[in-house]
């Protein structure tokens, strides 16, 4: 028997970007309720500039407190870069992202995940299947121990 997860909750926000009304990750205004990046970052859930990255290049200079990747051009570098990039608070910006590429995302500890709005069921069903695969290898690494 399969348990239906349709309405499940998941640890990991799941967003869309640059929503028109409602929460989301905001790259650009109008801004709204959510995750902002913007010049005058001084809420809690606001990324200053510095703190966007995009490229591999960015990624091994970034130090800071708040992150905000974007991955949608980064290709196979994603889940190292995801791997490799750590802050207090990260969003991550997916377009059509692989199973593992989100597994990682959760590993790590990312606060939310977003994508534009026509992926954003797609990417729900996605970050539940990472955050079940991420605990049953933690039920799996109690068990053997």
């Amino acid at each position: 028997i399969a348990e239906d997860t349709t309405n499940s909750p998941v640890a990991t926000e799941v967003l869309p970007l640059n929503p028109r009304n409602g929460r989301g990750v905001f790259t650009s205004p109008p801004y709204g309720d959510g995750y902002v990046l913007s010049d005058k970052a001084t809420g809690e859930n606001q990324f200053s500039r510095k703190n966007y990255v995009d490229t591999a290049e960015q990624a091994f200079v970034f130090d800071g407190d708040n992150l905000m990747l974007d991955v949608r051009k980064l290709g196979r570098e994603s889940k190292e870069i995801i791997k490799y990039l750590d802050a207090e608070r990260k969003v991550l910006i997916v377009n059509q992202p692989k199973i593992d590429v989100l597994k990682e995302a959760v590993v790590k500890g990312y606060d939310a995940v977003s994508c534009e709005k026509r992926f954003i069921d797609d990417l729900e069903r996605k970050v539940r299947r990472a955050e079940k695969k991420f605990m049953l290898e933690k039920i799996r690494e109690i068990d053997s121990n």
